[in-house]
């Protein structure tokens, strides 16, 4: 990890460099299959070895920052939420500049720092999460309001730990400052639905996917979706619903 003003290294160099050191270090709140996916690319097109740890989005950034302040530096890149730990990395000089390498044209300018220091590895989204066996898509509620007062989703309703998970955290900031939600609707969501709280995202899917909940407020994840007769289905409710840059940075 370098100062802001480091950076000065072809991307030639900074290969060089890696393949050196023999290995790459990797922090991230990406799900295990991608992870083990790119990592293999990465190697087999470098030839250097990746080590990867998985952390939450939110655990994650508490962890780097402590490693930081007593100068333990085990990781290289750094790909988790919440969005605004980047700023206060680039503040405290923790990040390098990447806008030289060969990706950085092709990103969305509106979703990349404009100064070069960070930008997506993937993007998401959050709203209704339904099991298709269980709830027909005419019963899925439109509005978060009917979600959360609705008592026939009693004890049917889970979602990831905002404590924990980066999505989550999103999501239910964004509730909270919503003018037709706000923190009462967070109240009530937990306390009228008596709503299951898991503390990442891929339990809240294998509840949904197994039937054991009905309904769960989370991130949209192409991973589930995609799984051949996987009874998954995806509502983005009236209110509108958050769009989450999930960034990297080195």
């Amino acid at each position: 990890i370098g100062s802001p003003k480091a950076w000065s290294t072809s991307l030639d160099e900074l290969i060089a460099g890696a393949k050196k050191e023999g290995k790459v270090s990797w922090v991230s709140s990406f799900p295990l299959p991608q992870t083990q996916k790119l990592s293999a690319d990465f190697e087999k097109k470098y030839g250097i070895k990746v080590e990867y740890q998985r952390k939450g989005g939110v655990g994650t950034a508490v962890a780097f920052e402590n490693d930081q302040k007593m100068k333990i530096y085990k990781f290289d890149l750094y790909h988790a939420g919440p969005t605004e730990h980047y700023p206060q990395m680039y503040n405290a000089g923790y990040l390098i500049r990447i806008d030289d390498l060969p990706e950085w044209k092709s990103i969305i300018p509106e979703f990349k720092d404009p100064r070069g220091y960070y930008a997506p590895l993937r993007v998401v989204t959050l709203g209704i999460l339904y099991n298709t066996s269980l709830v027909k898509p005419e019963e899925v509620p439109k509005t978060l309001k009917e979600l959360a007062e609705d008592p026939k989703w009693k004890g049917r309703l889970c979602t990831s730990d905002p404590a924990v998970a980066g999505g989550a955290l999103t999501f239910y900031r964004w509730a909270v400052s919503h003018p037709k939600l706000g923190i009462e609707w967070v109240r009530d969501l937990k306390r009228k639905q008596n709503m299951t709280i898991f503390g990442q995202h891929g339990p809240s899917y294998s509840a949904i996917s197994s039937g054991r909940n009905h309904l769960a407020v989370e991130q949209q994840d192409y991973r589930h979706a995609r799984k051949p007769k996987n009874p998954c289905g995806w509502v983005y409710p009236e209110e509108g619903f958050p769009v989450q840059p999930v960034h990297m940075a080195i």
